[in-house]
């Protein structure tokens, strides 16, 4: 009985941690398309509004992308079963 308990304690605590993982991937993914993308010539200590305006919208399309592309498995999901 304890052996469950710790074999299902073990297992939620290894889903968590790739969840957290592919949550860091993802903001690293986002950064570096955003910085490649918006960041243009040196980095200074601010943004000035061009840059801050590319980096904003970079960032939101992703986040509108991620959301059409999980709300089309979810729609392919539920159509097949």
């Amino acid at each position: 009985m304890a052996d469950d308990l710790m074999d299902s304690e073990m297992t939620q605590f290894a889903q968590m941690q790739q969840q957290r993982v592919a949550l860091q991937e993802g903001i690293m993914k986002v950064n570096n398309v955003c910085y490649d993308k918006c960041i243009t010539g040196k980095p200074s200590s601010s943004l000035d509004s061009w840059t801050e305006g590319c980096i904003t919208n970079c960032v939101g399309r992703f986040i509108d992308a991620q959301k059409f592309i999980l709300n089309r498995l979810q729609q392919k999901a539920s159509n097949m079963g």
